[in-house]
């Protein structure tokens, strides 16, 4: 096999393993953390006073993503316990 065929062959190997990984969506761990830096954004900005922020945070990122959901179908009392609406 000459020099040429082996780049082909590396080249679409590589093309193949794109478009599964495109095709399969984020890994369980990326995901993860994903939602541990959005809980932490929006615990900061409940820190700072913002509305909404304040609304749809949780005690944890499971919580904070099971509010934001609950809030964007308009399901305001699904929402989990905020620790900010707490008083």
């Amino acid at each position: 096999m000459d020099e040429h065929t082996r780049k082909g062959n590396r080249e679409r190997q590589q093309a193949y393993r794109d478009r599964v990984r495109r095709d399969r969506g984020p890994a369980a761990g990326e995901l993860a953390t994903s939602l541990r830096g959005m809980h932490a954004a929006i615990r900061k900005a409940a820190d700072d006073g913002d509305a909404w922020a304040m609304q749809v945070v949780g005690h944890n990122p499971r919580e904070t993503a099971e509010n934001i959901v609950a809030y964007a179908r308009g399901d305001r009392g699904r929402l989990c316990s905020a620790p900010f609406l707490k008083l």
